[in-house]
């Protein structure tokens, strides 16, 4: 029997292709995920600024920027958002709207309006001293709308798992 010549050198190349295939699979899914996220985040951003209505009749009046139809302001976030994510997924968005507020600075006093995932609403109005924070750490200067949502997203090996996303857009004179 005569040794065969290249065996080794077969075994070699198989495990080499099928290490290339591997990482470029790898690869794809990394960046379909890292598109999907940049995706959602402009979809949620576009969602904020549409939903910074301000009153234009206090607006013209006075000059001052203020967010006052809560109840309208978030049935228009859930509209461009649920609108903004059908566009890049299947249809279904599986969006949860875990945090919305919004903020308004008018004169020394800070309005705060704000709907949980629970279905608490909160409705405050406190001293403004400069330093309040939205939840994701931005300093509230002014009319802001802040929005935390999450959704289930496809991983490469552990199957699905839950993400959040968070936005803050200022609404400035």
């Amino acid at each position: 029997m005569q040794k065969k010549e290249g065996a080794v050198e077969y075994m070699i190349g198989f495990f080499v292709i099928t290490l290339v295939c591997v990482l470029v699979l790898y690869s794809a899914r990394i960046r379909m995920a890292k598109n999907y996220k940049y995706t959602f985040k402009d979809g949620l951003d576009a969602a904020c600024l549409a939903a910074g209505l301000i009153n234009l009749d206090k607006y013209g009046a006075e000059g001052r920027v203020e967010i006052d139809d809560f109840n309208g302001v978030y049935q228009t976030f859930l509209q461009h958002l649920n609108q903004n994510v059908k566009a890049e997924g299947d249809g279904e968005t599986g969006v949860d709207v875990h945090h919305f507020a919004i903020y308004n600075v008018v004169g020394d006093r800070l309005g705060r309006m704000e709907c949980y995932d629970n279905g608490m609403v909160l409705s405050e109005e406190t001293e403004y001293t400069g330093t309040e924070q939205t939840p994701n750490g931005k300093v509230v200067n002014g009319a802001t709308v802040y929005a935390k949502v999450g959704t289930w997203m496809k991983g490469f090996l552990t199957g699905e798992t839950y993400v959040y996303e968070e936005s803050c857009i200022d609404i400035v004179e």
